[in-house]
């Protein structure tokens, strides 16, 4: 009784319907539809959060009951061979539709407040989506139709959508831009920029002038296999390099093409609300002066993510004719960073969060160039995230960050460090030289790839003593030698008591566990095992497994024994 008293309560209701919806898109849907059915108050409110956030359109259209679902799916472009493919369809209307659907699919329509066109599940990235159902599947003519009853806009409540679009973009749902719309993707289907760019400007143009209220804009292509900056494998656009694409090919734009998507792109200069905007995955970069201008000229741009795809004699040319911009920016992603001059495009004293990109194959001069711009250009800098290239096996350098990474030293406010090495070393001069320059850190995440050696005992006492701020700390690997352990046997090695919280091994080597757990206890007393361990088995590293709290659970056991 009192359980079903309980879930008559509607504070309770929305809680229980809250937590669910926080869980991901393929699994809330089906737990929220479940809930809808435990009573009436559950079903009330939580066909509206179903409503709120649609995957696709075909709820709506099977409100209808002239909607019929077609035995073969119609190809929009009519059977042409050499026409450009576009979405299979796979209902129709038949006859007239009444009056009282009309009216139920306004009512319903209504709720609609996230539309997200997303690629279908279980289909492979070697076929293409416009062999797909992607899109609206109601067959155009019917759709047609169904717009003259219901009037426009047909969603008067949108909110945020994912539009797919594909060449010559003459079919696409566009008629669902409405004024309420506040958060656009624009999400192409190829790989291939020079596929692309037929009547763009008119896609672009067109859309933006039918919304210029526009506050976040992402394009984007659904080929990309990670696109969205969560991901764990996500990789922006960077030249030469890519993910895996169908059929070998490389998603490298032609110049031209290139040039000419982000002239299209340029009407981003009609949208003066805008704050957010990313293009991190198109196979453009930002090419040429004319998307960089406008961008750079939007005043209440704060959040950007793109990466640069402008030659660098060209790049000199752009700097000397296009002042720097971006004065509203507070966190910026870019990537193809090559020497540190694309970052001279960016006059943002307000900036706090930056994420860098670097192609294979630089210098570590370049590296220092780079992070020597970082200084200057951005004194503000909290949150630096540090994505490097590989390295030319050629040009091996023995302790690359204490070569490369002084720079970053004038930098006060600094509190939040991550660096990706990829296959370079890490050792303990490297991790001594960090601490001892950054003080003021409270997060470092510090990623590579453990070969024969690595940091030892003595780069986690550096950090403990040099970085009395720390709360979180990420490692690719540590070494406890047997020097370290006989000292933590002898009871020698010196206690610290960093109050960091948070502490994971990507790739921990000693001899016994016990030990090592010692030294951790006597550096780190004050870990939070408990969500150690959580984080832990979140985080997925490329190479390495968490080791780390298995000795951390067994330092809170026998710590204090230990230390007494």
């Amino acid at each position: 009784m009192a359980a079903a008293h309980a879930l008559s309560i509607p504070e309770i209701v929305l809680e229980v319907a809250g937590h669910v919806q926080a869980e991901p898109v393929s699994e809330h849907r089906p737990a929220l539809a479940r809930l809808a059915r435990v009573n009436r108050l559950f079903h009330d409110h939580v066909v509206r959060l179903l409503w709120a956030d649609l995957p696709n359109m075909d709820p709506l259209f099977k409100l209808l009951s002239n909607c019929v679902s077609l035995p073969t799916p119609v190809n929009a472009a009519g059977g042409n061979a050499h026409a450009a493919p576009q979405p299979l369809h796979s209902m129709r209307l038949v006859g007239p539709t009444p009056n009282e659907d009309i009216v139920r699919i306004r009512e319903y329509a209504g709720l609609v407040r996230r539309l997200d066109f997303c690629r279908p599940t279980g289909i492979p990235f070697d076929e293409s989506p416009n062999s797909t159902s992607r899109g609206i599947r109601l067959e155009p003519h019917s759709l047609a139709s169904l717009l003259l009853q219901t009037g426009l806009p047909l969603l008067p409540s949108l909110t945020k959508l994912t539009l797919p679009v594909t060449p010559p973009y003459n079919s696409d749902p566009t008629f669902l831009i409405c004024p309420s719309l506040r958060d656009l993707t624009i999400s192409f289907a190829d790989w291939h920029v020079d596929d692309l760019t037929e009547n763009i400007g008119a896609l672009f143009g067109g859309v933006f002038a039918q919304n210029n209220r526009l506050t976040h804009l992402r394009v984007q292509s659904e080929s990309y296999m990670h696109h969205d900056p969560a991901d764990e494998h996500f990789t922006p656009w960077l030249s030469g390099e890519h993910d895996w694409v169908p059929d070998g090919h490389e998603p490298e734009a032609d110049g031209a093409s290139a040039q000419a998507f982000c002239d299209a792109l340029a009407a981003v200069a009609m949208l003066n609300d805008l704050e957010v905007f990313s293009m991190a995955t198109m196979s453009t970069g930002v090419a040429g002066r004319d998307l960089v201008t406008a961008l750079s000229a939007l005043p209440r741009l704060r959040d950007c993510s793109f990466g640069i795809n402008i030659a660098q004699d060209v790049l000199q040319d752009v700097l000397r004719t296009t002042p720097p911009g971006f004065p509203s920016l507070r966190a910026l992603t870019v990537s193809n960073v090559v020497r540190g001059r694309e970052l001279e495009l960016f006059d943002s004293p307000h900036l706090r969060e930056l994420t860098i990109y670097h192609p294979d194959r630089l210098t570590d001069d370049w590296y220092r160039n780079i992070l020597e711009t970082v200084g200057r250009r951005f004194p503000g800098l909290r949150r630096l995230t540090w994505i490097l290239g590989r390295r030319n096996i050629f040009a091996e350098a023995p302790d690359f960050l204490a070569v490369t990474i002084q720079p970053l030293f004038v930098l006060d406010g600094l509190q939040e460090l991550s660096i990706d090495v990829q296959n370079r070393p890490v050792s303990d001069a490297d991790v001594v030289f960090l601490a001892g320059g950054l003080p003021r850190l409270s997060r470092l995440d510090l990623r590579f790839h453990m070969a024969k050696t690595g940091p030892s005992a003595r780069a986690l006492l550096a950090l403990a003593r040099g970085c009395p701020s720390l709360r979180a700390l990420y490692v690719g690997g540590v070494l406890f030698t047997e020097a370290d352990e006989a000292q933590a046997g002898a009871v020698t090695f010196p206690f610290v008591g960093n109050r960091l919280q948070y502490f994971h091994i990507g790739d921990l080597r000693c001899e016994g566990e016990a030990r090592a757990a010692m030294i951790v206890d006597l550096l780190f007393p004050f870990l939070d095992v408990r969500e150690c361990r959580r984080r832990a088995a979140k985080d997925r590293w490329r190479k390495g497994h968490p080791r780390c709290w298995t000795v951390s659970r067994r330092t809170m056991q026998t710590g204090n024994r230990f230390l007494d």
